[in-house]
């Protein structure tokens, strides 16, 4: 943006105008706004200035009204907007239409789930899944909330299996999420199973590490610690040599060291 620059040198009313503009030339493409309100935090360090930019724009004067579904998002990254932010999120997701509803409630229960508020995310994702059966990611991450924080697991396989069957999220997450239901129904010969599977379809990708983690964790539940230590230092190689999307998994792989007890 070039208003960056603007406000960089001080010109706040050329950058606030500059960033209008530069709005106006993505309004009509979803794609293109979503990136717009994703660029902008970046590039514009100061939430004030940005908020004073974003309220200016007119976002429901957008496709589907994904600008203020965007603007909502960007209120939730800063405490003296956040209530606003999420009481915007809630109101988007009842929204009769469907398209809008499912991405608010989609991205309210993401937002929910960080703040480690599982009830009202699962609840959140369900309102998803009623809209649309098929969500992939609402049946992957209610799957995922159910058997780690709500002693859910049956009903978290049956939402994983669901998940399987969607095209709207990445088998292999699916795959590891199913790793982690089966474990926590104790159904270990399935969720070794599902680890070897996942294993295969991830080789050579930044989901390899997943893999390795989940492999260890099912040889922990076997009373195979040898096996489940190789599998953790394996995870680590693989994150600290591929780096970039392998990177988000070192916090996953730093929980299974500690069950470990290294």
């Amino acid at each position: 943006m070039a208003s960056a620059v603007s406000l960089a040198e001080g010109n706040q009313p050329r950058g606030v105008l500059e960033a209008r503009q530069s709005f106006e030339l993505v309004r009509g493409d979803t794609a293109g706004v979503v990136n717009w309100f994703n660029t902008m935090p970046a590039l514009i360090k100061e939430h004030p200035v940005r908020m004073q930019i974003a309220l200016q724009l007119g976002v429901e004067q957008t496709p589907e009204r994904v600008g203020e579904i965007m603007l909502a998002s960007l209120m939730l990254q800063d405490p003296s907007t956040d209530k606003q932010g999420l009481d915007d999120l809630r109101r988007l997701s009842a929204d009769r239409n469907e398209t809008i509803a499912l991405r608010s409630g989609q991205l309210l229960g993401d937002t929910l789930y960080r703040r480690a508020e599982y009830e009202s995310a699962a609840l959140a994702w369900r309102k998803v899944i009623e809209l649309d059966p098929t969500a992939g990611q609402a049946l992957n991450n209610l799957a995922f909330v159910l058997a780690t924080e709500l002693d859910g697991c049956t009903e978290a396989i049956e939402f994983s299996e669901r998940a399987m069957q969607s095209a709207n999220v990445a088998r292999p997450i699916v795959l590891s999420t199913q790793v982690v239901s089966y474990l926590a129904c104790d159904q270990i010969e399935n969720a070794e199973q599902a680890a070897r599977e996942l294993d295969q379809l991830a080789r050579g990708s930044p989901e390899e590490a997943l893999a390795a983690i989940r492999l260890g964790q099912v040889a922990l539940a076997k009373g195979l610690r040898e096996q489940a230590v190789v599998q953790a230092e394996r995870a680590e190689s693989l994150i600290n040599s591929a780096a970039g999307r392998a990177e988000s998994y070192r916090s996953i792989l730093g929980e299974f060291k500690a069950e470990l007890g290294l």
